[in-house]
């Protein structure tokens, strides 16, 4: 991933952003924060992000039915009058999805090139759609969680004819 984490020239100006969204197809929202200055010649970034998405919402009469391929004719109309089908939840259950990352780095430079570290931690958790119901009631069903913790070190040297970068990362 290309970013200003670490960086190879020094920040110049100090920079605060922050982000938000909402959504309203799954009650949505995520809000990011992001920092960047150079303190006492040290280039510092810092950045979160965190995300919260509902099931997403289905119109009524969006889903078409289709009729059991085994319909029973001995049915008759007598036992009762019901729909076919059971009533739209109005979402599609398990869409549902949740995002933290949060990033740190620092790095020096010099007419020798520049040093660098930064950390990087990303959970995630999502539902599976389509895998959320069992014997026709809904529940929770299928989610995935995630987790990666990256560290990165870049080191780079400048010469008059080219520039070295060597870059060691490590997944945790």
């Amino acid at each position: 991933m290309v970013d200003n984490t670490i960086a190879r020239r020094d920040f110049t100006t100090s920079e605060t952003r922050l982000g938000l969204e909402t959504q309203s197809v799954n009650d949505g929202d995520t809000y990011n924060l992001s920092y960047q200055n150079n303190i006492g010649g040290l280039n510092l970034s810092l950045s979160h992000k965190d995300s919260q998405f509902g099931n997403f919402d289905i119109p009524n009469g969006a889903v078409i039915h289709r009729e059991e391929e085994h319909h029973d004719d001995d049915h008759d109309e007598e036992e009762g009058d019901h729909d076919e089908h059971e009533e739209d939840m109005g979402y599609l259950a398990n869409s549902d999805f949740e995002s933290e990352s949060t990033r740190i780095g620092i790095s020096k430079t010099g007419e020798w090139g520049y040093f660098g570290l930064s950390a990087n931690k990303v959970e995630s958790l999502y539902g599976i759609p389509f895998h959320g119901k069992e014997g026709g009631a809904p529940k929770r069903g299928v989610t995935k969680k995630t987790m990666m913790k990256r560290v990165t070190t870049k080191k780079g040297m400048e010469t008059k004819e080219s520039f070295l970068q060597l870059n060691q990362m490590f997944l945790t």
